[in-house]
């Protein structure tokens, strides 16, 4: 995953915020897996839950909602025209 990650990272495809932000759940969960007294606080998990989505919104999430913004732009622009072009003759 964490590859995964950096290569997201390294192409512009994920900000460096939500990198380290990885970067930390992945440190916390490495912590709580090996130290058994260690727990993980609800606040934590809160947080994880809020960069995983952060994560995923951005990666998946505003991609594919810019392009149904953008297909839905070029269709309207598309029917503009026919109609400019439909009055015009």
């Amino acid at each position: 995953m964490k590859a995964r990650l950096a290569e997201l990272f390294s192409k512009g495809e994920l900000p460096k915020v939500l990198f380290e932000a990885a970067g930390e759940i992945r440190d916390l969960g490495n912590k709580t897996t090996h130290d058994p007294d260690e727990r993980i606080k609800t606040w934590q998990a809160n947080t994880i839950d809020d960069y995983f989505r952060a994560v995923i919104e951005h990666v998946y999430v505003l991609p594919f909602k810019l392009q149904e913004f953008r297909d839905s732009l070029s269709r309207l622009r598309e029917r503009n025209m026919k109609e400019q072009t439909e009055t015009v003759h």
